[in-house]
């Protein structure tokens, strides 16, 4: 089969199995962009990036010292481009809240929001920052742990590494061997501030990211881990959505699916920024999105997503053609690195195909104000 791009970004097709057992084609088409400043300073607009960079192959992960980072031990700053599909749209950001005026405070809120063409507010989530803070066992007969006051600080990354989560081991054998684990966070391993009875510290850091509706005050309690960039699929709820890899499915089911797998364990987002309050589930493009606090010295900013619907045109054996829209079903903003010339944003539109019969081509095109838009790229 050819792919013939009528696109500006860079498309690329392979084959899945689909539940039952038939092959489906997918395609995918993922466009770059740059923000620039707007006519009005408190928006951004979105220009095609010139270099649109290589596909998300793997997870790619913060990882710590400037490191690549591995599974477990970071948050996933790139989730692989190679899903089937995602049944709503996920929005992502790397982002880092920077205080409201620029000064040192103990705490403050950012968020993200998403309001239709027309205004409609979509859906929203904040979150509530804070400088460096602690557990603190204190007493000499009875202990108990208390939250310390805040530090000052002018900005946070938005990291799961500084949101509710982590766990605790015992100590390593003899030999090296990790201990079990004590208590484990199975939403967050990678966070900070569960806490246990076993815990030999006497001061512990606590979490720097909470939800404003549900701060965390009590040592004993468990807090559902708050954040904008991509939940692993290894965590939990996520993990659940997966599905049973047991023995009777190796018998009977390999190498499909499990019967209980669900389409949404393919949404990488956290759950509040995934569009499930959408009209079928996706952004349609046009949208606008609210920034809070996630720019240096810009409290407030907007960003028009483009107006752009994709279609593909598939070739059909017998000169039949049959078209099928794709769906916008990745937004992933990446403006946390200091260098404001290094952001960007990556759009991601999807589509399945039926195989039966295999089209001759398919034919990606960009279609803006009803119009097809772009030249071949081969």
């Amino acid at each position: 089969m050819q792919l013939i791009n009528y696109t500006p970004f860079p498309a690329i097709t392979w084959e899945v199995l689909a539940p039952d057992g038939c092959a489906q084609g997918v395609l995918l088409v993922r466009g770059c962009f740059e923000l620039s400043a707007g006519n009005a300073g408190s928006h951004l607009a979105l220009h095609p990036a010139a270099e649109q960079g290589a596909w998300f192959g793997e997870d790619r992960f913060f990882g710590q010292s400037g490191q690549s980072g591995q599974s477990g031990q970071s948050a996933v700053r790139y989730e692989s481009d190679f899903v089937p599909s995602k049944p709503r749209t996920d929005l992502i950001l790397n982002a880092v809240t920077y205080s409201p005026d620029g000064s040192p405070q103990p705490r403050w809120q950012c968020g993200v929001g998403v309001a239709s063409r027309e205004g409609k507010a979509l859906f929203h989530k904040r979150l509530q920052v804070t400088g460096k803070r602690f557990w603190q066992r204190t007493g000499i007969l009875w202990k108990r742990w208390q939250l310390s006051e805040p530090g000052e600080c002018i900005q946070v990354p938005i990291r799961y590494e500084l949101a509710f989560g982590g766990g605790l081991r015992e100590p390593a054998g003899p030999d090296g061997t990790p201990g079990h684990w004590i208590v484990f966070c199975d939403q967050n391993p990678i966070g900070i501030g569960l806490l246990h009875d076993k815990q030999p510290a006497d001061l512990v850091p606590a979490p720097r990211i909470e939800d404003p509706r549900q701060p965390i005050t009590d040592p004993h309690a468990t807090y559902p881990p708050q954040g904008f960039g991509f939940i692993h699929r290894a965590w939990q709820p996520r993990l659940a959505l997966a599905g049973t890899f047991d023995a009777t499915w190796l018998a009977n089911k390999h190498p499909l699916l499990p019967d209980d797998f669900d389409n949404a364990h393919h949404n990488g987002a956290h759950p509040d920024l995934i569009g499930a309050g959408l009209a079928r589930g996706h952004l349609k493009g046009n949208e606008t999105l609210r920034l809070e606090h996630l720019l240096p010295g810009q409290p407030i900013c907007h960003l028009r997503l483009p107006g752009y619907h994709l279609l593909a045109r598939l070739r059909l054996p017998a000169d039949v053609a049959a078209y099928q829209r794709l769906k916008l079903d990745t937004i992933l903003i990446d403006i946390d690195a200091p260098d404001q010339a290094q952001w960007r944003v990556y759009l991601s539109w999807r589509v399945r195909y039926p195989l039966n019969p295999a089209p001759d081509a398919i034919e990606p095109m960009l279609i803006k104000d009803n119009q097809p838009q772009g030249t071949s790229n081969g």
